[in-house]
């Protein structure tokens, strides 16, 4: 665009501007008329003074987003401590808020604070969060025994006796829990294994359900596309039909138009086309060629 203004501004010079255009032209200046040195010169100090620019203005930016960042990172430590000393957000907000009047102010780590409510809890003789008495806890803790290979049952009790009596200590509680089991019902009245059983037989109805659905939608879309198959085949014959009638063939047979477009493609090795068929007709010996 700039190439084509310049021709027409060439095009409306008078013969003195031209003269002047060539003399500056040759001395290198511009309209100025400073010489090309000069020229030169000034863009170079252009060229420096707006790298400069950039550069000052990139380092401010610099300066000013690496501050910005380290403002922003020590908000999110003071955040962060805060939240840790609040609990984590795992608990409740009363509890959070019991913390931040106890702990955190006062600068008591997490553990001590732990240990702090269990000896609460121990002098008020709370020792588990059953709320039972310190003493009935840890009288059921001995009942109970030790678990495992020392337990009731397990391979470490001495003598044949105690073995004895283990097993049979093992089988009333096999038994206890399979009572258990068949005496819990729930609300409707129904024991566990009636429930399971229902539930299953639900399960089984549903899925049949769905397969016969299935089945139903997948031959609907087989009769569907059969459909369409054997309506694309009839259209198939009907093109071709057509085909056949207008090169004037019958089924079966090569008809004019099929003849003569054979022709047409006849070349025998670079000979002009349908020369050496001519030829052969014309000599009548059509095996020989």
């Amino acid at each position: 665009m700039e190439i084509w203004f310049r021709e027409r501004r060439r095009e409306r010079e008078t013969d003195g501007e031209v003269e002047e255009r060539l003399v500056r032209e040759r001395e290198g200046a511009k309209k100025t008329g400073e010489g090309k040195e000069e020229t030169d010169r000034r863009w170079k100090e252009r060229k420096k003074a707006r790298g400069k620019e950039t550069r000052e203005r990139q380092e401010g930016w610099r300066e000013k987003y690496t501050e910005e960042r380290g403002r922003e990172t020590m908000r999110k430590k003071a955040e962060r401590e805060v939240f840790n000393c609040l609990g984590g957000g795992r608990e409740k907000e009363s509890e959070r808020e019991r913390r931040r009047t106890e702990g955190c102010q006062t600068g008591i780590s997490e553990r001590e604070r732990e240990r702090g409510g269990r000896q609460k809890r121990e002098e008020e003789g709370r020792r588990t969060k059953t709320g039972e008495r310190k003493e009935e806890t840890d009288g059921r803790k001995k009942e109970g025994g030790k678990r495992g290979r020392e337990g009731i049952g397990g391979e470490w009790e001495k003598g044949e006796k105690g073995r004895e009596r283990g097993e049979r200590e093992k089988g009333k509680q096999i038994m206890r829990g399979r009572e258990r089991e068949r005496g819990r019902k729930d609300r409707e009245g129904r024991s566990e294994r009636e429930r399971w059983k229902e539930e299953r037989e639900e399960r089984d109805r549903k899925r049949d359900k769905e397969r016969a659905y299935g089945r139903e939608k997948t031959g609907k879309r087989m009769k569907m596309r059969e459909g369409k198959r054997a309506r694309e085949k009839d259209e198939e014959a009907e093109r071709e039909d057509g085909r056949r009638k207008n090169l004037g063939e019958k089924r079966g047979g090569r008809g004019e138009g099929e003849r003569k477009r054979a022709r047409e493609r006849e070349t025998d090795g670079g000979v002009s086309d349908g020369y050496m068929r001519v030829r052969r007709e014309r000599e009548g010996d059509k095996k020989q060629f």
